[in-house]
């Protein structure tokens, strides 16, 4: 069994490693093909020979939530009950 670099699709961490998403590891064979099986890690020879559109994804659309500003009501000096004006 051979060694296999693989490009980081995610991160992930253990008590003598970190991987950020983009990093390039070294890893078994066997541990490569599990890890791009469970979408964890890619194999950079593959994303050059994959249209571009395949692995570059549009940023994602996000609804923002709106609501009505809030009434304002606060009341000017001269109007409150009791003050004189």
């Amino acid at each position: 069994m051979g060694m296999r670099r693989l490009e980081m699709a995610t991160s992930m961490a253990g008590e003598r490693f970190s991987y950020a998403p983009g990093d390039l590891v070294d890893v078994d064979s066997s541990v490569a093909d599990a890890w791009i099986k469970a979408g964890i890690a890619k194999d950079p020879d593959q994303l050059d020979k994959l249209p571009p559109d395949v692995h570059t994804h549009p940023p994602p659309k996000f609804e923002q939530a709106m609501r009505a500003p809030a009434r304002n009501t606060a009341t000017r000096a001269g109007k409150r009950r009791g003050v004189p004006a």
